[in-house]
């Protein structure tokens, strides 16, 4: 076996040429700088999950990891504890598509069942939980294990500007390649070392660090947990406005639905705040031919993976004809 120390000499020769570009496979780090005595330390908590298919009503998540991390409100990651990794039978055989993707089998999960109570201990501690296309885990999550309602959540896909500095796709494996990284994807443990070690990484054209630019999303990751019912009796006092709108309301922040009084492209009962829900797993070219559709009704595809975009508000458009109203006095040409 060569030694990594001459590699990584051919890998500096090969990165001085602009004809070669260098991929370093995503470090296992276990810290990424000391602690600072004045800084008080935050629990972030990466999810990543692997599931039998898309709806969150009718399928079932087969592998779950976890990744705690301490991190500063100012940005800084700190150590990184030991994770948890687990797979659940759903009850039912795989679809060949999903087994295709996670690598996954009938054998690895059968009488297999999550570790509860580690979960549950992992979120109950965690200032925010963080997850690449989070609308998407966080479905999921929530009906398996409530206390996950509570909880502040981040996405690395979407509350990160990677359109601004020139990346085409908010894909995990794509922006690690651009950064210089690759990883061995769609197991649910890779997954989360990838998201943590993006967290630790600079945009490629400004320059900004990236986990900073995520907490600025988040005002509420340096809110400690409430509980269940928390944020209810914080109302009223100068705390409450440190929390984000929605848990001010008491509704979860991410909601897997179509805008309301539209439907979604595929099959679906209702759901609050729109008339469908996305169902099932599209092949390839089915995913081509909904593309604009679901762009439409607030859903966007990246790849294989569905990202929900949070519903806009509609713009009032005037037409042409109502915004060239005479003035009074005037007459009207027809």
């Amino acid at each position: 076996m060569a030694d990594p120390a001459d590699l990584e000499q051919l890998a500096a020769r090969l990165e001085q040429s602009d004809d070669y570009r260098v991929l370093r496979r995503v470090p296992v780090v276990t810290r990424y700088a000391d602690d600072d005595p004045a800084i008080t330390k935050r629990l972030g908590l990466i999810v990543d999950i692997e599931t039998t298919g898309l709806d969150p009503a009718g399928d079932r998540i087969i592998e779950l990891a976890c990744l705690p991390f301490h991190f500063s409100s100012e940005g800084a990651l700190y150590d990184v504890l030991p994770g948890y990794a687990g797979f659940e039978d759903p009850g039912q055989p795989l679809d060949g598509e999903v087994v295709r993707l996670t690598g996954i089998t009938d054998e690895q999960l059968r009488g297999r069942k999550l570790d509860e109570e580690v979960v549950t201990t992992l979120a109950a501690a965690a200032n925010l939980v963080i997850a690449h296309n989070a609308t998407f885990d966080r479905c999921f999550l929530e009906r398996r294990f409530p206390l996950f309602v509570d909880k502040p959540w981040a996405c690395t896909m979407g509350q990160v500007p990677w359109a601004e500095e020139g990346l085409g796709s908010a894909r995990l494996d794509y922006l690690l390649s651009r950064l210089g990284f690759f990883f061995d994807d769609h197991r649910a443990m890779a997954d989360c070392r990838a998201v943590l070690h993006l967290l630790s990484l600079s945009l490629p054209y400004s320059g900004r660090p990236i986990l900073p630019l995520l907490l600025a999303k988040c005002p509420s990751a340096c809110v400690p947990y409430l509980g269940a019912g928390g944020a209810d009796r914080l109302q009223g006092t100068p705390q409450a406005a440190r929390l984000p709108l929605e848990r001010r309301r008491g509704w979860p922040a991410a909601r897997l639905v179509s805008r309301p009084g539209q439907r979604s492209p595929g099959r679906g009962g209702a759901v609050p705040g729109g008339e469908g829900l996305w169902r099932g797993m599209p092949s390839r070219a089915g995913q081509d031919r909904l593309q604009q559709p679901l762009q439409r009704s607030g859903v966007m595809t990246l790849g294989s993976h569905p990202t929900i975009m949070p519903p806009q508000p509609a713009v009032r458009q005037r037409s042409l004809r109502s915004s060239a109203r005479p003035r009074p006095g005037s007459r009207c040409r027809r």
